[in-house]
């Protein structure tokens, strides 16, 4: 049996665009297309928040710690979103991993607090922020209005990892 290459943890890089494309198309998330992260890279993205997990030279996890500002919290704190790990490579620790890496970076940025949202019928992500200490801290409505297309077809199906 061949042995599983070893999982790192390390802030994302331009080159691992076309991977986090994968794993955002996977969730039905933006930014789902090589091109588009890599437009927005210096903008949209404050690139030192993406934080990834690599097994081999393949990103197989990701997860962006967004630095904001509220006096609620006395000031900066983090903000979780965009965490994934490929379906294939789930249930080996490596999300955990990741998000412990994400809780020290954290705290060597002297956050005042982090923050992060979680549907509350998706069990299992929720029971696992609830064994790493968060608390419920309030209850939002997404909401959402349609426009026209823009005229644009279809989007192509992305490969997977």
């Amino acid at each position: 049996m061949a042995r599983e290459p070893k999982t790192t943890f390390r802030r994302a890089r331009r080159d691992d665009a076309r991977d986090l494309a994968l794993l955002h198309a996977a969730e039905g998330w933006c930014y789902e297309e090589e091109n588009v992260i890599h437009e927005y890279w210096d903008d949209a993205f404050s690139k030192e928040s993406i934080l990834v997990a690599q097994s081999g030279k393949k990103v197989v996890g990701t997860l962006e710690l967004a630095i904001a500002h509220k006096s609620r919290w006395g000031g900066r704190f983090g903000l979780i979103r965009r965490f994934t790990v490929h379906p294939k490579w789930r249930s080996r620790g490596i999300g955990r991993r990741l998000f412990d890496f994400a809780m020290r970076e954290a705290a060597r940025l002297k956050l005042a607090a982090v923050e992060l949202n979680v549907e509350g019928w998706n069990s299992r992500p929720y029971q696992f922020y609830r064994s790493k200490g968060f608390v419920e801290d309030r209850v939002e409505v997404v909401m959402v209005k349609r426009l026209k297309r823009s005229g644009r077809g279809p989007r192509p199906k992305p490969t997977h990892l």
